[in-house]
């Protein structure tokens, strides 16, 4: 039993891998694999780093997905004000 234990609990990595800066790294039973957690460093919130977003600010930066939907309304909104795609009242 606490084998099992052992192989849940963090271990803490602090390197960097593809590009990303991992924290820790979780074996999952379930999945039967090691998940590696990384710090995302736009909002500093940990992160799944087996799946980064690419930041479009600079097209290298991985960052977590939830960074990489706000940078992309972000500049949705940017290009519908620009471009006086929402009507204004009358």
């Amino acid at each position: 039993m606490s084998a099992i234990k052992d192989l849940n609990q963090s271990i803490k990595a602090n390197k960097v891998e593809n590009g990303v800066n991992i924290h820790y790294e979780v074996y999952s039973k379930k999945l039967d694999r090691v998940i590696k957690i990384g710090e995302c460093p736009r909002c500093e919130e940990l992160f799944d780093a087996e799946f980064p977003a690419l930041s479009r600010r600079d097209n290298k930066t991985k960052i977590c997905s939830e960074c990489g939907t706000s940078e992309a309304l972000e500049d949705w909104m940017v290009f519908i004000n620009k471009n006086n795609f929402i009507k204004k009242g009358a």
